[in-house]
């Protein structure tokens, strides 16, 4: 602290400026641990388009963990999950790390800076930093530790303040003002060899918080949840990185086909960039499926399939979703071209296939169902058939690399409900079945392998997460890990009965950290009473 600063102070107090009242940031109760979020610049405009009222908060839980009450409280380690928004920071950060947080001890004295202090990492929990400031190392002050999230603007790297100099400054909480003569001596020795993150965090923070595939606008073609033969054009109309909300275009479709009700005409759905039932612009024409839209869309998309066919680049719109931003889509300069995806380890996809699938149109997402491929599609897709008299009319089109795909005996080895052509499948019998519709088992190598018991270990029963609700994709709930089945996790939604598990992929990118939705400015559900459970209708 410079001597012009602590006389500045000094005068302050003496001259009967109080600061007995805490600021909003000062611990006094558990309520007051828990930072509310400053929302950085980059996201900070697409909080207007959210709903976080009347979020979760998972202040409980965190005071659990910051108390070490019990060895059951635990969340999921952010670094297990499927590549989540600023994953490589998740892994940097660790206790002990350094970082400057904003305080606001003295703001009605220094109405031009923004004022920082030291603070230590002592715990992770998701996108959670449990901090404690420098010089607070005595007896009992740890009742001044706070939780602030890794997507606040009050978090920056140490440094930062002699970096901007002219806005910032490093001044200690009020409530150890008193306790060093001279801090700038003693914040020097606390930062010999210190660790923190790099000078450029600020910037990469706002760009990993904002980055993904889709943009607002970008038209691609949309499943029909109600009719799983057809799809229709949609536009991305709102995105928070990865995840894109996507509704039904007006634009595209005739009046006379938006007649329905469903979230897809109306509100549109949230799903993440990876999703099942999205492709792009031109997909439905180009493998025979039915697209709902109006003359100049299907005149595009007949303009697309003849250049594909002919071995011309087709002439998109600027604001279509081409293949090239799909997750599934890989150039031949990078060594795996569609052709390969269908084909692993000298396996190969064949028509008649049967396996194991998880339908996400599904009411239950607790069950698999016996699965034929009907059908080879282009870019690596199948048509698959859920065994039953409306095989041919309710398929849907699956990448080949879909992780909703499974072996057969995947259910039966771990564990889940296998649903299927007969009444009563607890006697079914694959072996059995495949010889009486003379057809043959998918290879086990065309399917995504289990992995090992010591990474499936680091996914602990019990353990907390944020979840979305599969069946209505708009909603993320808090979570809990109930089971893990083979590379499967059974999710249970907190507040809910059992009944409402849901299967997830371990990679799924439909799991997030805890402080995901906090961070986006997206509501996390609050969990429901146990007398509202039955009130619960599936979509």
């Amino acid at each position: 602290m410079s001597i012009i600063k602590k006389k500045r102070i000094e005068e302050n107090v003496e001259g009967g400026t109080s600061f007995s009242t805490p600021p909003p940031h000062f611990v006094t109760n558990a309520k007051q641990r828990y930072r509310k979020i400053v929302y950085v610049p980059a996201i900070q405009t697409l909080i207007g388009t959210t709903n976080s009222q009347h979020s979760f908060r998972w202040d409980n839980f965190l005071e659990a963990v910051r108390k070490q009450t019990s060895k059951d409280v635990r969340e999921l380690p952010g670094a297990v999950f499927g590549n989540p928004p600023m994953g490589i920071f998740l892994t940097a950060i660790t206790p002990g790390i350094k970082l400057e947080i904003r305080h606001y001890d003295y703001d009605s004295l220094f109405p031009d800076k923004k004022i920082f202090w030291i603070a230590s990492v002592f715990k992770v929990v998701g996108y959670r930093l449990l901090m404690r400031y420098e010089g607070m190392e005595e007896p009992g002050d740890d009742r001044y530790d706070f939780w602030i999230s890794l997507g606040s603007d009050e978090l920056q790297h140490v440094g930062h303040c002699k970096f901007h100099n002219s806005t910032c400054d490093l001044l200690p909480p009020n409530s150890i003002r008193e306790r060093h003569p001279d801090w700038s001596v003693y914040i020097a020795e606390r930062l010999v060899k210190c660790k923190t993150l790099l000078a450029n965090w600020e910037e990469e923070r706002q760009i990993a918080l904002v980055e993904g595939r889709f943009k607002v606008g970008t038209r691609l073609e949309l499943l029909d949840r109600q009719a799983s033969d057809s799809v229709r054009p949609a536009r991305v109309i709102q995105q928070l990185g990865r995840r894109i909300c996507v509704r039904v275009s007006s634009q595209d479709v005739d009046t006379k086909d938006l007649g329905d009700d469903s979230a897809q005409t109306k509100t549109g759905i949230w799903c993440d960039e990876s999703w099942e039932l999205i492709f792009p612009v031109g997909w439905g024409k180009q493998n025979g499926w039915k697209v709902v839209a109006n003359t100049q869309y299907l005149q595009h998309c007949e303009q697309i399939t003849s250049a594909l066919a002919q071995g011309r680049k087709p002439e998109y719109m600027p604001f279509d979703a081409m293949p090239e931003i799909f997750a599934w889509y890989k150039n031949e300069e990078e060594g795996a071209s569609t052709e390969k995806n269908l084909k692993q380890n000298k396996a190969e996809w064949e028509v008649g296939m049967k396996f194991e699938c998880l339908d996400p149109l599904n009411e239950t997402f607790l069950e698999l169902k016996v699965a034929t491929c009907i059908e080879i599609l282009k870019d690596g897709y199948l048509k698959v058939g859920f065994d039953g008299p409306d095989m041919e009319t309710e398929a849907i089109p699956f990448h080949c690399t879909s992780p909703y795909l499974f072996p057969i005996h995947y259910a039966k080895k771990y564990g889940i409900k296998l649903d299927g052509p007969l009444d009563d499948m607890r006697n079914f019998c694959w072996e059995k079945y495949i010889k009486q519709c003379q057809a043959s088992a998918a290879p086990d190598d065309l399917f995504d392998k289990v992995p090992s018991p010591n990474e499936m270990e680091e996914f602990k029963i019990g353990s907390k997460l944020e979840a979305t609700d599969q069946c209505e994709s708009n909603l993320i709930c808090p979570a809990t890990v109930r089971a893990v089945r083979g590379r499967l996790l059974q999710i249970h939604f907190d507040g809910w009965g059992n009944d409402y598990d849901q299967l997830f992929d371990y990679r799924s990118r439909d799991l997030f950290p805890l402080g995901w939705c906090e961070m986006y400015g997206y509501k996390l559900e609050i969990p429901q009473n146990d007398e509202l459970l039955s009130a619960r209708k599936k979509k």
